[in-house]
């Protein structure tokens, strides 16, 4: 007789059931559940962060600003354009000065990352 036959739970798990919730488990570490361009920390619950990438050695100023982003939601769906030129085309930019990453993830359900340039 088994040990644990009085628990509902472990009657509910049958040999085929607990190998694959055991599969699952021991899997799960091969998932990134972090922001989809693996730029920088993530964390589970709530990430927010800006990566410089980019800037121009001397201080100049820049008097426009473009951003482009890509976004996710709940692991299903990815969209978005965050890309050097879409930022550019936003900002109405033709001389880019600087180019910064800005990142968010929250529960790991919904993500951004968007490209953010500066320049002329």
């Amino acid at each position: 007789m088994n040990l644990f036959s009085n628990y509902k739970l472990f009657r509910y798990f049958s040999s085929s059931n607990l190998s694959v919730f055991l599969f699952f488990i021991l899997h799960l570490n091969c998932v990134n559940l972090g922001n989809p361009q693996g730029l920088g920390p993530t964390g589970s619950l709530y990430s927010s962060y800006r990566i410089g990438v980019s800037e121009n050695k001397e201080i100049e100023a820049a008097s426009k600003m473009g951003k482009a982003c890509l976004k996710r939601y709940a692991f299903l769906y990815v969209a978005g354009d965050a890309s050097l030129e879409a930022a550019a085309k936003n900002g109405q930019i033709v001389s880019i000065k600087s180019i910064n990453k800005e990142a968010f993830n929250i529960l790991s359900v919904y993500s951004s990352l968007c490209t953010i340039v500066t320049g002329n």
